[in-house]
């Protein structure tokens, strides 16, 4: 005798779980906007903070014009296993290991030399030593004088392909 497949009925705290996982997202945001805000306004930058951060992302790496990290997100914490004080003071290269491709850092290093925005993926390291696929985004912050002070690092994880 088939007997149907159970079904399990949706619960309201599957719904409600799904929005309060997006009003942490759009906080998270809302808060990383009011810093780098704070920013713009302090450095004279001439962006569009909201469309640089329209695409969703995981964490956010502000560097000063030589790529020294001034400015981590709680989402960095998460994504890398480094707390903000870890980061702090140091360039990002500080996550790349053995199988991170010379190839795309150069590239990366070109462009960043260009002060050009770029768009590259790169294999990185966690504090814990477990590699990790990361889309990063960078953009070149100006001030009015149209002199770039800082880099913007916006990054989402990707799946690691085995």
């Amino acid at each position: 005798m088939n007997l149907p497949t159970p079904i399990t009925p949706l619960l309201s705290w599957d719904i409600y779980s799904m929005h309060i996982m997006e009003r942490q997202r759009f906080f998270t945001m809302k808060r990383d906007l009011e810093f780098l805000h704070t920013m713009a306004d302090k450095e004279e930058w001439n962006v569009d903070l909201v469309a640089s951060l329209s695409e969703s992302y995981d964490a956010l790496v502000l560097t000063d014009a030589n790529q020294v990290i001034q400015w981590v997100n709680k989402g960095f914490t998460a994504m890398t296993g480094y707390d903000k004080k870890s980061a702090l003071g140091r360039r990002p290269k500080f996550l790349q290991g053995e199988k991170t491709s010379s190839e795309t850092t150069k590239r990366i290093s070109e462009q960043l030399l260009e002060k050009k925005e770029l768009s590259e993926t790169i294999l990185n390291y966690r504090k814990s030593g477990e590699p990790y696929l990361c889309r990063v985004n960078i953009f070149p912050l100006k001030n009015k004088k149209n002199e770039v002070t800082h880099f913007l690092a916006v990054e989402r994880e990707l799946p690691l392909v085995a």
